[in-house]
């Protein structure tokens, strides 16, 4: 570790109460390491944590200060900190104390060891609430079936990459974010470590169901294009069926002079419809 630079990326929300202990651990955590910075990004946080923040990196000149313009929640506010970072491997982790950081040199040499570029942690979630647990993972088998690769619900954001990774990460300029799956997409070599996960030191999770929510449909249209291709597939078999259908109606009027009025104007609102549902997924593609 002497011959590594390492920088710690933490977004801020709700965080005060824990700023002082953590940031006390971390120095401890980091001192075998070459030279260390802390990155605090406040993401407007509504208590006095930006104050706080201020306050120790007076004290400490490895702590960099950064406030984001408004709330932008914690992927944007993990994006923002990555850009200030330098050091040879770059720590994403949150600042509620949940992550120990007594992890990160475990994490640091094991990527070395193993020659991974990424190495995500992995802890098990059952101190949360059931509903939470349950949703969580039914949303991983839900996106794992979508894009047909298995996705691990035991991941967490605590997580280490190497400079390169960063760079690439940096390159990454979509609205909407998740900080697993862009990991993910890059594709270079990764590696998992298990720890345990503490407690929250104070307060409890900014993450209502509505936010929960919103971020996992983020996460799942940022992930992959395959609903669309679903949306060119499902219209495509209503225009097809529609079509025989309405082929049908021309032959039953052809015969017998007429047909029933309702069938002939369902086939083609179905026709229809399918034709648009079509045009707005291959659309989409563009």
């Amino acid at each position: 570790m002497k011959e590594q630079s390492i920088s710690i990326v933490i977004p801020l929300y709700k965080c005060l109460e824990s700023l002082e202990e953590l940031t006390t651990r971390l120095h401890s955590a980091l001192k075998n390491f070459k030279s260390y910075e802390i990155i605090f990004v406040d993401d407007r946080s509504p208590d006095q944590s930006w104050s706080k923040v201020k306050e120790l990196a007076a004290q400490h000149s490895s702590i960099k200060a950064a406030r984001l313009s408004r709330n932008f929640g914690q992927h944007k506010t993990l994006a923002a900190g990555a850009s200030l970072a330098s050091g040879d491997w770059v720590v994403f982790m949150d600042g509620d104390l949940q992550d120990p950081p007594e992890e990160i040199e475990s994490m640091a040499k094991f990527a070395i060891e193993n020659h991974h570029d990424i190495v995500l942690a992995k802890t098990s979630h059952k101190g949360l609430p059931f509903y939470r647990r349950f949703l969580s993972k039914s949303y991983f088998k839900l996106l794992s079936f979508i894009v047909g690769q298995e996705l691990d619900p035991e991941v967490t954001g605590f997580s280490i990459c190497n400079k390169k990774v960063n760079e690439q990460y940096q390159r990454i300029v979509e609205l909407e974010r998740h900080h697993y799956f862009i990991l993910r997409w890059l594709g270079f070599n990764t590696g998992y470590h298990y720890y345990k996960r503490d407690t929250r030191g104070e307060g409890r999770s900014s993450y209502s169901f509505k936010r929960m929510f919103n971020h996992a449909l983020a996460g799942l249209l940022f992930f992959n294009a395959h609903i669309l291709r679903w949306t060119v597939y499902a219209g495509f078999c209503i225009t097809l069926v529609s079509s025989f259908h309405i082929f049908s109606v021309l032959i039953t009027l052809f015969f017998n002079g007429a047909a029933p009025g309702w069938t002939s104007l369902a086939s083609l609102a179905a026709f229809l419809g399918g034709v648009i549902i079509f045009l707005l997924g291959f659309l989409g593609f563009y």
